[in-house]
């Protein structure tokens, strides 16, 4: 049996940090993407602004009552700008990348850590911040998943959490 000390580890928490940002961002791209109002209003900080850390900081504060950190706002812009410049279409995975990925995670499904095969056909690759949210622009945003685990992750934001926390 584990104890909740062992799963409250430094892993944990840095990875149920990048949940909650993930999951605020997400719920700021979705409001932007349906309510003109808000995208304009969003849109206009970003434009009005020398500094664009304390601008994310600003729509978070106000729209979540959350304080972020210069860090978790940087972390945030970066996103910000991988989803304006977002494509309409997925780039093409190609074997060479799959072999790359397969080969720095030492052959194992990062979530599950079942051996990967040979197959590369049966390599997942994803996105580990969803591509609904920053598209293809962000450089290392992605894993090799098994099967498995690339459908059950989908476009969650949370996945690893609540695998580590056995919810699914």
């Amino acid at each position: 049996m584990i104890s909740i000390e062992q799963i409250l580890d430094d892993d944990f928490i840095a990875e149920y940090k990048k949940a909650v940002l993930l999951s605020i961002f997400k719920k700021i791209i979705i409001r932007t993407n349906k309510d003109d109002k808000y995208r304009k209003r969003v849109s206009n900080l970003f434009k009005q602004t020398y500094n664009r850390v304390t601008t994310v900081k600003l729509i978070v504060q106000q729209d979540f009552d959350c304080e972020l950190s210069d860090e978790e706002a940087k972390l945030m812009d970066t996103w910000f700008r991988a989803n304006q410049s977002k494509q309409n279409r997925r780039k093409p995975i190609s074997k060479e990348e799959k072999v790359y990925l397969k080969n720095i995670q030492n052959g194992k499904c990062l979530s599950c850590g079942c051996d990967l095969g040979e197959d590369t056909s049966k390599i997942h690759v994803d996105h580990i911040i969803p591509w609904m949210l920053v598209g293809d622009e962000l450089p290392d945003n992605y894993q090799a998943l098994c099967e498995t685990c690339n459908e059950c992750k989908s476009s969650r934001t949370d996945y690893m959490i609540a695998k580590k926390l056995k919810l699914i």
